[in-house]
C-alpha cells in the first residue's frame, strides 16, 4: 500500500472515528437532554407534589384550626350549658324549697285552723256538757225536792189516814158501846105495852 493510501486510510479511519465520536456525543447529548427533561419533569413533579403537599398541609392546618375553633366553641357552649344547668338546678332547688315552704305554711295554717275549730268545738261541747250537767243537776235537785215533798205529803197523808183510821175505829167502838148500852137498857126496861112477845 502506498503512502497516499495509508494517509487516506488514516483519514478515513479518522473520519469514522470522528463520526463515531460525533454519534457518541450526539447520543450522549440526547441522553443528557432526556435526563435533563426527566429531571425537569421530576422537578416539576416534585414542585407540584410539594405545592400539593403544601396545599394539603395548609388545608390540614386550616382544618385543624377549624377543629380547634370548633372545639373551643363547643367547650364554651358546654361551659355555658353547664352554667345554665347549674343556674337552672339552683333555681329549681330554690323553687322546690319555696313550694315546700309554701306547702308547710299552708299545712301549718290548715292545722292551726283545724286546731282552733276543734278547740272551739271542744269548748262548745264542754259548755253544752256543763249546761246539760247543770240542767240535769237542777232537774235532779228538783226531782229530789219533789220526792221529798211527795214523801212529806205521803207521810202526812199516812198520818191523816192513821188518825182517820183510829178516829173511825174509836167511832166504831163508841157506836158499838152505845149499841150494847142501849141493848142493856132495853133489856133492863123489859118489854113495853104493845111490844110483841118473843
Amino acid at each position: 500500500m502506498n503512502q497516499w493510501d495509508e494517509e487516506a486510510l488514516r483519514e478515513i479511519n479518522s473520519l469514522e472515528a470522528a463520526r463515531l465520536a460525533i454519534r457518541g456525543a450526539l447520543a450522549t447529548i440526547r441522553d443528557m437532554q432526556d435526563l435533563n427533561a426527566r429531571a425537569k419533569a421530576e422537578t416539576r413533579d416534585e414542585a407540584a407534589k410539594r405545592k400539593l403537599a403544601e396545599a394539603k398541609a395548609a388545608e390540614l392546618v386550616e382544618q385543624v384550626e377549624q377543629w380547634r375553633r370548633q372545639g373551643e366553641a363547643w367547650e364554651k357552649e358546654r361551659e355555658e350549658r353547664d352554667q345554665n344547668e347549674a343556674r337552672w338546678r339552683e333555681a329549681a332547688r330554690l323553687e322546690v324549697r319555696a313550694e315546700e315552704r309554701t306547702r308547710i305554711e299552708e299545712g301549718r295554717a290548715l292545722m292551726e285552723a283545724e286546731l282552733a275549730r276543734l278547740q272551739a268545738e271542744l269548748q262548745q261541747m264542754a259548755g253544752s256538757y256543763q249546761r246539760r250537767c247543770e240542767s240535769q243537776a237542777a232537774a235532779l235537785e228538783s226531782f229530789k225536792k219533789t220526792l221529798e215533798r211527795r214523801e212529806v205529803e205521803l207521810l202526812a197523808a199516812r198520818r191523816r189516814s192513821e188518825e182517820l183510821s183510829r178516829s173511825l175505829e174509836l167511832d166504831a167502838q163508841t157506836i158499838e158501846s152505845q149499841r150494847r148500852h142501849i141493848r142493856r137498857l132495853e133489856e133492863a126496861a123489859g118489854p113495853g105495852p104493845g111490844a110483841p112477845s118473843s
